[in-house]
């Protein structure tokens, strides 16, 4: 970093969640693509820094310590650690930006923008964003009333700069994570030789992270569909999973009665995204790696329930996506948690069978396709 520098510095702001970040990439993208010249800062929290470290239009990833300080402020003896850190963290926030950009718009996003000490705070008018995060800001924008996708909100933000907000395919840096993910598949199913196996890969992710568990769809509905797609087509189903979802992974191998194989673990997300860009075929809930495989040009099976599928569902702009609800009349809701989880719950294996074949049938007949 020149802080004496004569380029536009930009300070993109968005900490989490996964799904979220998944969303602002293309927003970031569209940034990169405009400013070509500016120094461009993104700040994430720990939890999703890992997908976005040697991405190569991000100059500088300023990472929000969110769990270490977490887990310091509990134990007095590391208070002078903590403080030490902050005050780095914060020589680094205030980094001479001359522009900040708060895509998430709730309180913890709007203190750090503010606390960058940006000339220009750009963030969402005070009806779209959330715990006063516009007293922060001082330029807003304010999207359309009508209902609109999550992406399309956040690129509304562009329009502070002048910026068209059309869409913008984003990169992904995954080619170094090729190596494992072949020794992964082997170690999966031995007889398999990369993309040449001659059998789609379906992908099965039945985690979400511990704040979405009521987005879940039960294990053995997943592995009751496992267990049909076997039967209807000759393909490999791997059961990919995340921290703390082993459980899980495990409990949807035992129910498709030999049909899906437990993946082995996945060292990073980037790891896990490099691994869902060979499949053919991902089924999951509103979860990071639907989003990331539907961003990477792979056809999703979206099972939604409490979420608004026409604000959160992945954009069918890179990929096929078949979006599969029960249609409860409580759904979709505002609850962070539930107990009765019908809008899961309800939906029935053999519709999520039908849309995954559909969408394998159309993949398979695109790749047999002559070029144009």
């Amino acid at each position: 970093m020149d802080p004496g520098s004569d380029r536009l510095r930009i300070l993109f702001v968005r900490l989490s969640a996964l799904g979220d970040i998944l969303f602002a990439l293309p927003v970031f993208t569209r940034l990169r693509q405009a400013m070509p010249e500016a120094h461009i800062t993104w700040l994430v929290d720990d939890r999703a820094a890992s997908l976005l470290r040697g991405h190569p239009d991000i100059d500088e990833l300023l990472v929000f310590p969110r769990k270490a300080w977490s887990e310091a402020v509990r134990h007095p003896l590391k208070w002078s650690g903590l403080a030490r850190d902050a005050r780095a963290f914060l020589r680094r926030l205030r980094g001479g930006h001359d522009i900040a950009l708060d895509v998430q718009g709730n309180l913890k996003s709007g203190i750090l923008t503010y606390l960058s000490r940006a000339t220009r705070r750009i963030g969402f008018a005070r009806r779209s964003c959330r715990e006063g995060n516009w007293l922060f800001t001082n330029e807003h924008v304010d999207p359309p009333r009508e209902k609109r996708h999550r992406l399309e909100r956040d690129l509304s933000l562009l329009s502070a700069l002048d910026m068209e907000p059309s869409f913008c395919a984003p990169r992904f840096p995954i080619e170094s994570e090729n190596p494992a993910v072949d020794r992964l598949l082997k170690s999966a199913f031995p007889g398999r030789n990369g993309k040449a196996a001659g059998r789609p890969l379906i992908v099965l992710h039945p985690g979400t992270s511990h704040f979405g568990e009521f987005k879940r769809w039960p294990s053995d509905r997943y592995g009751a569909t496992a267990h049909a797609l076997a039967r209807s087509t000759p393909c490999d189903i791997l059961v990919t999973w995340g921290p703390d979802e082993e459980d899980l992974a495990d409990a949807v191998v035992e129910t498709s009665r030999g049909a899906a194989v437990k993946s082995p673990p996945t060292g990073s997300l980037r790891q896990l995204a490099a691994l869902l860009a060979r499949a053919d075929l991902l089924v999951a809930a509103d979860t990071g790696p639907l989003h990331i495989a539907a961003l990477l040009g792979i056809p999703v099976v979206a099972l939604f329930g409490p979420k608004d599928p026409d604000i959160y569902a992945p954009v069918p702009v890179l990929a096929p996506v078949a979006v599969v609800r029960a249609g409860v009349p409580c759904s979709p809701c505002k609850l962070r948690k539930c107990d009765l989880r019908i809008c899961m719950t309800e939906i029935e294996p053999e519709w999520v069978v039908a849309a995954a074949l559909r969408l394998l049938e159309e993949r398979i007949g695109a790749a047999d396709s002559p070029a144009c």
